[in-house]
């Protein structure tokens, strides 16, 4: 009798606990706060090509810091599973920041806060790992707010 006693008190201590840690991850994800969203292969967004962040500012969706569009080396069709690495220093040199996956509309995104401040320097990189950078730094996550057809630059594309 003893023993189930303790066995059941134990049970509802663990179910207390698991119940609790979900709660603190449902009010860390409410309010002001918003979840980390990072793009993958297998994920699934919309508006290709478009500016990401004229809806993903924090008022009319979640913020992302950095988000764009990749193309193929044609640059007309979008680019699924191409990686987006943000470094500190140019051609690919320096610290990495961060990687994204292009997903299966060609789009790369977070919400993670990532310092662009400084100047950092993407570089693009197909499926079998030939890589492409940007000359120059940018201080600006929104990139197809350039680069898209038509844009000051021209779409992102993987070599």
């Amino acid at each position: 009798m003893r023993k189930t006693f303790v066995i059941m008190v134990a049970i509802l201590i663990i179910g207390l606990n698991t119940f609790c840690r979900k709660k603190d991850k449902e009010e860390q994800n409410s309010g002001n706060q918003q979840p980390t969203v990072v793009s993958s292969s297998s994920a699934t967004s919309h508006y290709s090509g478009k500016n990401c962040m004229s809806c993903h500012n924090g008022t009319n969706a979640f913020a992302f810091s950095i988000a764009g569009t990749l193309y193929d080396s044609m640059k007309t069709n979008v680019y699924v599973g191409g990686i987006v690495e943000i470094y500190t220093g140019s051609n690919g040199q320096g610290t990495l920041i961060i990687s994204l996956v292009s997903d299966k509309n060609g789009n790369f995104y977070t919400t993670e806060q990532v310092d662009l401040s400084s100047g950092v320097y993407p570089s693009v990189k197909n499926t079998i790992g030939m890589m492409a950078h940007m000359p120059q730094p940018t201080t600006s996550g929104a990139c197809n707010s350039c680069h898209t057809q038509g844009g000051t630059a021209p779409p992102i594309w993987v070599p």
